[in-house]
């Protein structure tokens, strides 16, 4: 694969969560559509499953230095700010906006 977009939005998530999706696919554009699709499932109780999540991944792959809390909740509070002022309902048409 070359990229998150090679996966439906299940089978991403489903990677993602299992540690098995390749890291270098797992960009910021992949990291927001994440997001994305856990604040659709979830709400705001999306943000707690985000960063665990994450922090999985990146203990699983190596790359715990790269995890930042605070950019994380800050990404996904700013992503869920844009979300609830759109009326797009996929997250390619969101990031167009």
């Amino acid at each position: 694969m070359n990229s998150h977009w090679d996966y439906n939005d299940l089978a991403f998530e489903e990677k993602f969560n299992d540690c098995s999706l390749d890291p270098s696919l797992f960009n910021h554009e992949a990291h927001l559509r994440y997001a994305w699709i856990n604040i659709s499932k979830f709400g705001e109780e999306g943000e707690r499953v985000i960063q665990n999540q994450i922090k999985q991944f990146v203990k699983h792959v190596g790359a715990e230095d790269k995890y930042h809390s605070t950019l994380t909740i800050a990404a996904v509070k700013i992503l869920k700010s844009f979300m609830d002022s759109s009326k797009s309902k996929k997250f390619e048409s969101l990031i167009q906006e």
